[in-house]
């Protein structure tokens, strides 16, 4: 482990804190190169990630100090250094929801906007799960196969290790998935263009089985299996009512030829 990546004097920067800004920047021209493919306009594509990152950090620490009461005054509240303490998953959500509000403003297409967003929030977090892992301060339940971290004498499954390992697979199947669903068939169906957002709900299936995997492996939050469960479900839900079908316009359209036809 190595939380402490460089000590000057009393100055120390944290393993965890630069690999979370590097992974901010990586992520910030992965979202740059796609929005410019699509032609959104520059200014705009800034605003909507810088937005997004203010909107998802407050939601994060709004998140953690509503679920930890022992945040009680306002100078603690505020002071997330001295006090640090974010609820991640609350932080994408809603960071998410603006984005999706934001895009919707600028007339972008959405799905098109979530499937980037996919990309760049997975680049973010396998950065920044490295940086958790030599943080050393996410260890599992005790097991006879797992990592002894600093303080400890018994081996713990490694969440940091599963959250590296799960967000760099994540990531290749959903930037695969945005770059050819077009080509799926099954996916196409009977309509002439496969709907974007199939990389977007792709990644949503994938966060169900990361919180059903938790859930299981940490004793602690058992809770995590139904809540993944029932994200693995809308996702495959959402995907399956995305599929290409014949529009109602033109089965009307089929039905009106066929009765003239009999006529």
């Amino acid at each position: 482990m190595l939380p402490i990546l460089i000590q000057l004097g009393p100055v120390k920067i944290y393993s965890f804190g630069v690999l979370l800004v590097v992974g901010l920047l990586v992520g910030l021209y992965f979202w740059w190169r796609m929005g410019r493919d699509e032609h959104w306009d520059e200014i705009a594509l800034f605003d909507a990630f810088f937005l997004t990152l203010i909107v998802g950090i407050t939601g994060a620490r709004i998140g953690y100090i509503v679920t930890h009461p022992q945040v009680q005054t306002l100078y603690r509240a505020l002071a997330f250094l001295a006090y640090p303490g974010m609820m991640w998953g609350i932080g994408i959500i809603v960071g998410v929801m603006f984005l999706w509000l934001f895009a919707r403003n600028h007339e972008w297409e959405v799905w098109k906007v979530m499937d980037a967003a996919a990309v760049t929030i997975l680049t973010i977090i396998v950065l920044g799960s490295v940086g958790g892992i030599l943080n050393g301060s996410n260890p599992g339940i005790e097991v006879a196969w797992g990592w002894i971290y600093p303080g400890e004498t018994v081996r713990r499954l490694p969440v940091d290790g599963w959250n590296f390992v799960w967000s760099l697979v994540a990531f290749g199947i959903v930037s695969r998935v945005r770059k050819e669903f077009r080509f799926y068939a099954w996916y196409k169906g009977e309509a002439s263009v496969a709907k974007e957002g199939l990389a977007a709900l792709f990644g949503l299936v994938l966060v169900g089985i990361y919180l059903i995997v938790v859930g299981v492996v940490d004793e602690n939050v058992k809770w995590l299996i139904g809540g993944g469960i029932g994200i693995v479900l809308l996702g495959a839900f959402w995907i399956y009512s995305r599929i290409g079908r014949k529009e109602k316009h033109d089965l009307l359209q089929w039905v009106r030829h066929i009765r003239l036809k009999e006529r």
